[in-house]
């Protein structure tokens, strides 16, 4: 059976009656957050944990009813059944090679498409990518292999700005406005990974 972890922004094709309450609260760059180049020593609290996401995310990570009912995002999102904006990824697990999947949030940038981990680089999906050099399956209906090109941190705010503005739960993470200027995103790029969707290329050795 694949494994399923549980980073989900599966609420993002439905609207979050709390957006406007947490545009009001957050129109200001917290103080404590990453202001230069160099990811911060700490992070400060999940934004999630202010709303009902609470139910699902703590401290960074996915609570055990997060766990369960992402299983089931997962699942739909896989089949092809859910909008557009979802997928899921699979990944071999970097400790004993066995296939994890994950429903994420997709956005198309300039004529390319991007993941984000809204949980930043404690995801074990990112970790698991970081292992595998990129290599991964997408499924939406059927599995497509592909290579996942990490972005570098200098290059992630206006991706990470496309990306807000589709992942309407996963953007609560962010302790920055949805709608707020790339400048403002800049400010927390290093803080959240940002992927290439690449077509896997076969090895040299397979290709004569």
């Amino acid at each position: 059976m694949l494994g399923v972890r549980s980073e989900s922004p599966f609420h993002s094709a439905v609207g979050s009656r709390q957006d406007l309450n947490c545009r009001q609260s957050r129109m200001k760059v917290p103080s404590n957050m990453t202001t230069g180049p160099e990811k911060s020593a700490r992070r400060s609290r999940d934004p999630a944990e202010q709303g009902w996401l609470r139910w699902y995310y703590h401290d960074w990570r996915p609570t055990l009813w997060g766990r369960i009912s992402n299983k089931v995002w997962t699942w739909l999102a896989s089949l092809g059944v859910l909008s557009p904006t979802l997928l899921t990824l699979q990944v071999a697990d970097r400790r004993n090679g066995r296939m994890r999947s994950t429903v994420l949030a997709v956005v198309e940038h300039e004529g390319n498409r991007y993941l984000v981990s809204m949980l930043g680089d404690t995801s074990e999906w990112v970790k698991n990518i970081r292992a595998a050099a990129g290599k991964a399956f997408i499924r939406r209906g059927s599995a497509m292999e592909v290579r996942l090109t990490e972005i570098s941190s200098d290059d992630r705010a206006p991706i990470l700005r496309a990306w807000c503005q589709v992942a309407t739960s996963g953007r609560r993470h962010l302790p920055v406005p949805y709608d707020a200027p790339v400048a403002v995103f800049e400010t927390i790029s290093p803080d959240y990974p940002v992927f290439r969707i690449d077509p896997f290329q076969a090895s040299a050795k397979h290709s004569a």
